[in-house]
């Protein structure tokens, strides 16, 4: 009976060792970090019209580069929008997958953009927060935050939308190159 008990637990400590983390993600937070710039300049909540959607990313801890290849999708929350919009997931705690194991400390950053026709392209507002870190816990707690003030959280960001130049200024500028060349055929 001994050897079946001790049997048991070297089979169940490898499983304890690589446990998926858990961590809470939820950013209905004081200060609040739905935080955006909205095309006018003023600074205010996620704004427009669409529903919102943010994404969670995880890579190993140290990574500063926002658009190296070795961040992953841990999460992507469900659309909120009205009050709601800019609030992300409240599942608390929130279970990672697999890979992203408890005890291990991982570089953390959030996208958003607003999902206007159900894609992720270049008309939609987006932003991108501060690179922090993050160590999941495991099942029983407490499960750390990824919005917040302290060290290694994530604060607000800014949402911005991508400028799409008019015809008007497209006009402009083939002018002003049309007369840059020619000024330089002449001499």
């Amino acid at each position: 009976m001994k050897k079946l008990l001790l049997l048991a637990a070297l089979l169940a400590l490898p499983s304890m060792v690589f446990a998926q983390g858990f961590i809470a993600f939820q950013n209905a937070t004081s200060p609040d970090t739905r935080v955006s710039t909205n095309l006018n300049g003023t600074v205010g909540f996620m704004d427009g019209t669409a529903q919102w959607v943010g994404a969670l990313y995880l890579a190993p801890s140290g990574t500063t580069d926002p658009l190296s290849s070795s961040w992953q999708v841990a999460v992507t929350s469900t659309n909120r929008t009205g009050s709601f919009r800019g609030l992300f997931t409240a599942y608390n705690p929130l279970q990672l997958p697999a890979q992203f194991l408890s005890g291990t400390t991982y570089a953390t950053m959030v996208r958003a953009w607003e999902n206007v026709d159900g894609a992720y392209d270049a008309s939609d507002w987006k932003g991108q927060s501060a690179i922090g870190s993050i160590t999941p816990a495991g099942a029983a707690g407490p499960f750390p935050n990824v919005f917040g003030t302290g060290a290694g959280q994530i604060g607000g960001f800014q949402i911005v939308a991508t400028p799409i130049p008019e015809p008007s200024s497209i006009a402009l500028g083939l002018l002003g190159l049309g007369a840059v060349a020619l000024i330089r055929r002449r001499k």
